[in-house]
């Protein structure tokens, strides 16, 4: 065969990957069941694109053809008006409008019996039931069909294709809705008569496929063909069934029958060329080779069943997490391992190199807070400060227990401006006007779930303010003022309350308040 394929990068895919993790490593396993019996395959390929009869360029049609962009030149006929986008490769086509299939694609087969269509495709809302997407076989038909083969993206109970040898029909069909404006991809494995279909890289029905019995050479080639034209893309041979109607990306014919390994890798390169792992994995980094920020490890993409990964160093978490050592960079193994029911596996490994920790901007900015105090600042502004401050300089100093990722330092240093810029200055008043601090002297339960409160006197106070909650900062705390140094609080619940208390001062429209007290901590009883 003039085909040629090593899966030396075979998650080409699964990784980001030969353009974000080009050059690396790769391999791929699948068992395949029959009975109690497994076979475990290996095989290695270099994902170049030979062994292709047929390659259409939908970007464009010049002269009203599509371009095969195989070596074979295996050029289509356009007919009628179609939409092509230059950015995205892809063809529109609408009812009346179709594609020719040259019988030179047979020809270039180097067996005309063994070979794999592949198709990337969405219909629309205007694509009737039972539409064809492509056929081989070009003799229209009133009503039957002598022989085709032919696939149908939008049949009655799924997708699916249908073989037709000597009028007698057979078909294998993938059940469920088909959404419109979703693109699905499809590979037709037709093997000596048995034909075997797999959507988004997932097998339709059994192991073995569909056996049809029927010969591409005799019932196709030379019983079913016009005009030496093979066969449609978008157009039915039947009067009864309807054109397709939608969008293509892709149409390839390979030389050979794919197997259902070969149809999972080209799921992953498909992935790969969406960049699902170039934007997922990656995260705020840049290339493997500078590795400082979290990455983002997917346990899924797209339609595959699992996806595991695995560092041989603690310097990347389970979770993607980078904790960057502070000493040196360091080169870390990354394992990727996809698998699909049915034993399908594949795995790549690639190497990373994850930079050293920088704190050099968060201790700036310790630096730059460094003389602000206390004194100045509210207490519930300063405790938040405080808080993240010394968070951070753990984080610079590291030591015993301190884990920390570049991530991590730009989160705290981003904190810590946030917190410094949300002091709130304690409100500027004559000393002479602010009450003195008094001492909560006294916490007692009360018959009928009171609590008694007794507190010393502050000197000119305009009366006092107690401040009571279940919970010891005080969230949603209730608040009441008294002018005795002795006070019933009532209606409270069975519960642990903090108590404290502090003295305030009238001055004409001003109220000026007293530190707190210290605070009591006393339960409820019976």
């Amino acid at each position: 065969m003039r085909f040629k394929r090593a899966i030396s990068g075979a998650l080409a895919c699964i990784m980001a990957v030969t353009s974000v993790f080009a050059a690396e490593r790769f391999s791929m396993r699948a068992e395949a069941s029959s009975g109690m019996e497994h076979t475990t395959v290996m095989v290695q390929t270099d994902v170049t694109e030979s062994g292709v009869v047929a390659n259409y360029d939908f970007s464009k049609v010049a002269d009203g053809k599509l371009e095969d962009k195989s070596p074979y030149k295996n050029d289509a006929v356009v007919h009628g008006e179609v939409q092509c986008n230059g950015n995205k490769g892809i063809m529109t086509l609408d009812k009346n409008a179709y594609v020719e299939l040259p019988k030179g694609i047979v020809d270039s087969l180097t067996d005309m019996e063994t070979f794999t269509v592949e198709t990337k495709f969405a219909k629309n809302s205007s694509c009737g039931e039972n539409a064809w997407l492509f056929c081989l076989g070009s003799k229209t038909s009133l009503e039957s069909l002598e022989n085709a083969l032919y696939f149908s993206p939008n049949a009655s109970k799924g997708m699916g294709v249908l073989a037709v040898k000597d009028l007698a029909e057979k078909t294998l069909t993938k059940p469920g809705k088909v959404w419109d404006d979703r693109f699905y991809t499809v590979n037709l494995v037709v093997d000596h008569g048995r034909v075997s279909l797999y959507v988004n890289g997932r097998r339709v029905g059994k192991a073995g496929g569909l056996v049809t019995n029927l010969s591409i050479k005799d019932d196709i080639v030379a019983a079913g063909m016009k005009n030496g034209i093979l066969g449609f893309i978008g157009k039915s041979c039947r009067k009864e069934d309807s054109d397709f109607s939608g969008n293509i990306a892709s149409f390839k014919i390979y030389d050979r029958a794919m197997t259902a390994n070969e149809v999972f890798e080209a799921r992953f390169s498909e992935l790969e060329e969406r960049k699902f792992f170039t934007r997922n994995v990656l995260g705020r980094n840049t290339n493997i080779g500078n590795i400082v920020y979290d990455l983002k490890l997917p346990s899924k993409v797209g339609d595959f069943d699992s996806i595991s990964w695995e560092a041989d160093s603690a310097v990347i978490l389970a979770d993607g997490t980078v904790m960057n050592p502070r000493d040196k960079d360091i080169e870390v193994k990354l394992t990727v391992r996809a698998s699909r029911r049915g034993g399908m596996e594949a795995v790549r490994e690639f190497i990373v190199k994850v930079r050293k920790l920088n704190t050099s901007a968060l201790q700036a900015t310790i630096n730059k807070v460094a003389n602000v105090q206390q004194k100045n600042y509210t207490q519930a502004s300063w405790q938040s400060f405080a808080s993240v401050l010394a968070e951070a300089k753990r984080a610079v100093t590291g030591g015993n227990g301190v884990q920390i990722g570049q991530s991590g330092v730009v989160r705290l240093q981003k904190e810590l401006k946030a917190c410094f810029a949300a002091l709130k200055s304690r409100p500027t008043v004559n000393v002479d006007s602010a009450p003195k601090a008094i001492k909560l002297s006294k916490v007692m339960n009360k018959k009928g779930d009171k609590l008694k409160v007794k507190f010393g006197k502050s000197v000119g106070a305009s009366g006092y303010e107690i401040s009571y909650a279940t919970n010891k900062k005080f969230k949603s705390a209730r608040k009441t003022r008294v002018k005795k140094t002795k006070v019933i609080l009532k209606k409270l619940k069975r519960k642990t309350y903090y108590v404290r208390v502090r003295a305030y001062k009238k001055v004409g429209r001003k109220t000026y308040y007293s530190d707190y007290s210290n605070v009591k901590k006393i339960r409820i009883k019976r």
